[in-house]
């Protein structure tokens, strides 16, 4: 099998891959579901031919939904294009300077933490819209709200809920099913026809070319006066964005080195081409997006060789969107919200912690003080909060044992 088929065939995968996550994380930012779409279209063509981890695909990412509906929340969508355009600015500031290396001060307890976190801010979050709620302010919010919620479920709305996430796992359980088509897929399309008899709430897509417009209209018309206090969140949103896309990077480095096929990984070219995309994509009124993993293992393990793969797989999104929107108006809104509320319990992690306890129990008292931090604080301040401490808590245990080492032997 050439090399272009090879490509050719994997973009097809991390197409129908993409499509229903970008929706997914759209919502559960608080943005517009085109606003999604723009983003997997842009981070595909644009940072896919820009990347310095070629295998990568960028895209919205469930790892920045927590911080994005703050930012909607506190700033509204015009506050969300300055700041997804000033984040880009500090990511190509921060490779100019080649800041790739400093990414391995952060401590891995600390972004699992934040993981946890976000993956937590998803569930409480998504399970309303699972439940045919709308999208809670907060995740104090959305735990009080739940008894209220759980009163009014009807019939077609925990229908259709139970048939995706049955489908999600039961897909998941046989490798080879899938191998052949992914289980965020399948679960989508089992329950848009299971849903089909019923009155849903349903995806809502409009052309992406005048949203585009009107995006840039609240871009261009957006207070810039303000940009001060727009600094502290485009930088929180930067370094989560530009963590996890190097994170992403060199772990598939290390799964195309398991396929024999060896790739290049440029962090700094990597943060430039992430910076560049989020420069371009704000003012579209896209969402800030970044190298997400689940797609960069998908394209990886079906055979991607090349970028073309990546950029391939934006160009199809934008196609489709334009040929089959109707197609996406007939998604159920919980459908969508059971895969991100999958998603979000695998954020979580909670084995992972557990195992962390049993090997290293100060890297996991670490982990889940890192989430608590994010879950009460916010992102940015929890993250600040937890690398801090973290440092602290070193130095401290350096200090203790050079004190140890100091003192006189009894007898």
């Amino acid at each position: 099998m050439n090399s272009f088929r090879r490509d050719f065939l994997a973009s097809l995968v991390v197409f129908v891959i993409a499509l229903p996550l970008s929706l997914g994380i759209a919502m559960a930012s608080g943005a517009s579901l085109e606003a999604g779409l723009i983003s997997a279209i842009v981070g595909g063509i644009v940072v896919g031919a820009l990347a310095g981890a070629p295998l990568t695909v960028t895209g919205p990412a469930a790892g920045l939904t927590a911080l994005v509906f703050g930012i909607v929340q506190t700033h509204g969508l015009s506050g969300l294009a300055v700041i997804g355009f000033l984040a880009g600015l500090i990511q190509i500031g921060m490779a100019v300077l080649r800041g790739g290396r400093f990414f391995h001060l952060l401590p891995k307890s600390t972004l699992e933490g934040v993981l946890t976190a976000i993956g937590l801010i998803i569930v409480l979050g998504q399970a309303h819209v699972l439940l045919g709620g709308g999208v809670p302010g907060s995740s104090l919010s959305a735990i009080v709200g739940a008894p209220r919620l759980l009163s009014g479920v009807t019939f077609p709305i925990l229908f259709c809920a139970t048939t995706a996430i049955g489908t999600l796992l039961l897909w998941r359980r046989s490798s080879k099913l899938n191998e052949k088509v992914p289980a965020a897929l399948a679960a989508v399309v089992v329950a848009t026809i299971a849903s089909l008899p019923f009155d849903l709430p349903r995806v809502e897509v409009a052309a992406l070319g005048p949203h585009a417009r009107e995006g840039f209209a609240l871009f261009w018309n957006a207070d810039w006066g303000r940009w001060l206090s727009y600094l502290a969140p485009a930088f929180g949103l930067a370094i989560v964005a530009s963590a996890e896309s190097l994170l992403t990077a060199k772990a598939v480095v290390l799964l195309a080195e398991t396929k024999r096929r060896p790739t290049e990984c440029k962090l700094d070219r990597e943060l430039l081409a992430q910076g560049v995309g989020n420069c371009i994509v704000a003012p579209l009124g896209g969402i800030p997006m970044t190298a997400v993993m689940v797609r960069s293992a998908a394209n990886v393990n079906s055979g991607a060789t090349s970028r073309r793969s990546t950029v391939m797989h934006g160009i199809w999104i934008a196609l489709f969107v334009g040929a089959f929107a109707g197609v996406l108006r007939n998604i159920p809104l919980s459908a969508l919200a059971a895969v991100l509320v999958i998603t979000g319990l695998t954020l979580v992690n909670l084995g992972g912690l557990l195992d962390e306890w049993r090997k290293h129990r100060a890297a996991a008292a670490h982990w889940a003080m890192s989430a608590a931090a994010v879950v009460a604080f916010g992102l940015l301040e929890g993250l600040v909060f937890s690398i801090v401490a973290y440092y602290v808590a070193t130095a401290y245990a350096r200090a203790f044992r050079r004190d140890s080492d100091r003192a006189p032997t009894p007898g």
